[in-house]
């Protein structure tokens, strides 16, 4: 639909580049600053900001905003038309995904796929696949500083199957699972449809509480327990040593199993002990390789003992049989190739992200490591989060709302909050014009959107 409103302003800017009153270099007001001088929405800016890029004439620049870099090409009323008024903004700042996007990885991992296609057509490698997936699955855990000693490394077709996997084996015959107040919404889907009851159990910033989750497992006759201990999705909280050996010694004491997703433990730079180390027998640990290499490679592992590991594999078979060749092959090529030394980066990468959010969001309160991939940003009474997700779009952004990760209506009323991830734009220049752009509508009423555009 169209919008008058910021098709005008777009041809004012445009006109002003024409005849000379705003020079190349010149830094444009902020959003929320045109938008009060010109009293329209921050949604009309956006759109005209928008097409400004698409057309060449403005680009984000770190720290100065936006800036002109282009002269306007003769005007037409067709050209003029902002291309984010039909709803199709292809230059939407992502915030909301969870995958590394470091621009020097995607030759690496090309290189891998040339060298893992051409045992795609080789008859030979059916017949191996499982054990090549197993030594795989080893040297990644060994990469995260967990040894794979007397375990099975079962595989599976990514991380979300393996969660389904294991809620198939381990949930109990009532059904159930214990999770923090917040969860990861893969975790809520599959739950919902396997027709499992998900139980919230108290937790404070290092996660679920061992003296709550005790109870609840004998009120209640919990029999399994979801944690997600590195870099909490949405929290961004990673649980410390301590709190892991109390709660494994609570599992142990009360036959409660630990299903332990830890895609994210790339990143941990120390070593940390998994549940699957302190309670093997009571634990399956679930991880790929996914968040390094891309959404698209489906190959994930779960490690457990030996006797939990027919029962496992039953349910994996029960949503897929065989297991992806190519992935496999490419993901082997990885471990030779560069992985190694990617995490490093990606290490670094997280951190340098961290501190640059921390610095433009300094006077809010943020949730999460320092190390993580991502942060929780707390909402103050303006804004609902659901709201805010809705309006970023418009604004020309992507965010997760806190309400998506809410287990109940109490955890909902109890902390409100939007999850910010810093990982998966590969331009710094375009995180920090995202993050900008978040903070000026924070600060904005939401009143400010009521304006008609």
């Amino acid at each position: 639909m169209r919008s008058p409103k910021s098709g005008k302003l777009y041809e004012e800017i445009v006109a002003q580049i024409e005849n000379g009153t705003m020079a190349l270099g010149t830094r444009l007001p902020t959003h929320r600053d045109l938008a009060r001088r010109e009293r329209v929405s921050l949604s009309v800016v956006n759109r005209v900001y928008s097409e400004l890029k698409r057309k060449g004439l403005a680009k984000a620049s770190g720290r100065r905003g936006t800036v002109l870099v282009s002269k306007a090409s003769p005007p037409s009323s067709a050209s003029h038309r902002p291309a984010a008024q039909s709803g199709q903004d292809s230059d939407i700042i992502d915030l909301s995904h969870n995958y590394a996007a470091l621009p020097e990885l995607n030759n690496a991992i090309k290189l891998a796929f040339e060298s893992a296609v051409g045992d795609y057509f080789d008859d030979t490698i059916h017949g191996k696949i499982e054990s090549l997936v197993t030594d795989i699955g080893g040297r990644w855990l060994s990469l995260l500083s967990i040894k794979p000693k007397d375990l099975n490394i079962l595989g599976c077709w990514g991380g979300q199957h393996g969660i389904l996997a294991c809620l198939l084996a381990f949930s109990g015959l009532d059904q159930q699972i214990a999770v923090s107040p917040f969860t990861y919404t893969g975790l809520k889907l599959a739950a919902s449809v396997l027709g499992i009851k998900i139980v919230s159990v108290p937790a404070d910033r290092d996660g679920i509480l061992p003296a709550a989750l005790e109870q609840t497992a004998r009120q209640q006759s919990i029999k399994a327990v979801y944690l997600m201990p590195s870099f909490h999705n949405p929290l961004g909280t990673t649980m410390p040593a301590i709190r892991r050996q109390k709660l494994a010694e609570v599992c142990s004491k009360n036959e409660i199993f630990v299903i332990e997703d830890d895609p994210h433990r790339y990143l941990i730079q120390r070593s940390i002990p998994s549940f699957l180390e302190l309670i093997p027998d009571r634990c399956a640990h679930v991880t790929t390789m996914s968040k390094v290499l891309g959404p698209t490679m489906r190959l994930g592992f779960i490690a457990t003992s030996p006797r939990n590991s027919l029962r496992l594999q039953s349910a994996i078979r029960s949503a897929n049989w065989a297991l992806p060749i190519l992935e496999a092959k490419v993901m082997a090529a990885a471990l030779d190739q560069f992985l190694p030394n990617s995490i490093v980066k990606l290490r670094e990468h997280a951190r340098k992200r961290q501190t640059i959010a921390r610095k433009i969001f300094k006077n809010h309160e943020i949730i999460g490591s320092l190390a993580a991939p991502h942060f929780c940003l707390k909402l103050g009474r303006n804004w609902k989060s659901s709201q805010l997700s809705s309006v970023s779009l418009e604004c020309g952004f992507k965010i997760s709302a806190g309400t998506l990760y809410a287990t109940d209506k109490a955890a909902e009323s109890e902390l409100d909050f939007i999850r910010v991830s810093l990982m998966s734009e590969p331009s710094e220049a375009r995180l920090v014009e995202g993050l900008r752009r978040l903070r000026e509508l924070i600060e904005t009423s939401p009143a400010a959107f009521l304006t008609s555009s």
